[in-house]
């Protein structure tokens, strides 16, 4: 814990240096400074005895060895670090981002501790401020759907099954791109958080046709120059539904019967055949009621081949 009598001392020396003033062992030269949010670890900010000078007023570095540590921000917030001849680099990145308004500009107090022959107080404070200036990061995916199912027949958006959320830091415009089998067939529009696949004009699924689609979608700012996702697959299962009618080849059908009796066979010309797109088995029935004598028989691939007396 640290001493009140301490933090007051210090913040005396914050102020007083923030005033742009330092003591004669310390000059800080072209502050405050930046460095953008997507600096890699040890890249250099201030350079020492350029910018960050700490043997000021006839000290002897090479004599003194002076030691060089950072106060604030304090070491769970610090973004930087600093070498004991004033260069001051990047070590933490993680902790920079300009979006953030807690990370996006740093006071940095200084304090350098000198060998016994200064004839001063040993440890000499310098405060100054880095400002994180932006960088456009590319957008990146919250939350990706691998799977969706939808009934065949269906030709509305499928935002109410599932949104393909994404974030961009900077909420610039964006384009969404579908690829694989749902190019041509999908569109995706954009919001500033969300692609939304929807059905391209009158497309429908269709079980028949195609059980299922193998996509890909990626989401790109529209403004030059472009930063853009990674690509992520998805897979669209369609669902199968009864959804059809059996459908006759023929819609009449003749037989000639004179004098016959009950369980005779009647051959139809032609013979009638049904179609069902579901596969399905099919119940054949005589609706006509004049004709309560017959029934209809068929045969396990459902072709209607004839009727019997009854």
């Amino acid at each position: 814990m640290v001493a009140k009598g301490f933090k007051v001392l210090l913040g005396l020396f914050v102020l007083f240096a923030s005033s742009g003033k330092v003591n004669s062992a310390i000059s800080i030269v072209g502050a405050p400074f930046s460095v953008s949010e997507n600096a890699a670890v040890d890249f250099v900010i201030a350079t020492g005895n350029t910018n960050i000078k700490v043997c000021e007023g006839g000290i002897d570095c090479t004599a003194e060895l002076p030691k060089v540590s950072i106060l604030n921000p304090s070491e769970v917030e610090n973004p930087f670090g600093i070498s004991d001849t004033g260069t001051l680099y990047v070590a933490n990145p993680d902790l920079m981002d300009f979006e953030d308004s807690t990370r996006n500009s740093f006071e940095v107090v200084i304090a350098v501790t000198y060998g016994l022959n200064v004839a001063r107080a040993n440890d000499q404070f310098a405060s100054f401020v880095v400002q994180v200036t932006d960088f456009n990061e590319p957008p990146y995916w919250i939350e990706v759907p691998t799977s969706l199912s939808v009934e065949e027949g269906t030709a509305v958006t499928l935002a109410d099954i599932s949104d393909f959320l994404f974030f961009d830091p900077e909420t610039n415009a964006m384009t969404c791109t579908v690829g694989g089998d749902c190019a041509g067939v999908f569109t995706f529009s954009a919001n500033t958080r969300a692609c939304i696949l929807a059905s391209n004009g009158a497309q429908t699924f269709d079980y028949e046709t195609k059980t299922s689609y193998a996509c890909t979608v990626q989401v790109c700012e529209t403004a030059a120059p472009t930063k853009c996702s990674g690509t992520n697959d998805f897979f669209i299962q369609v669902l199968d539904v009864d959804d059809t009618t059996p459908v006759p080849s023929a819609l009449t059908a003749t037989s000639t019967l004179g004098s016959a009796p009950a369980g005779t066979a009647i051959t139809l010309s032609p013979v009638i055949s049904f179609s069902d797109v579901d596969s399905n088995q099919l119940i054949y029935s005589i609706e006509d009621v004049s004709l309560h004598n017959f029934l209809p028989a068929y045969n396990i691939i459902n072709i209607c081949i004839s009727a019997m007396l009854t």
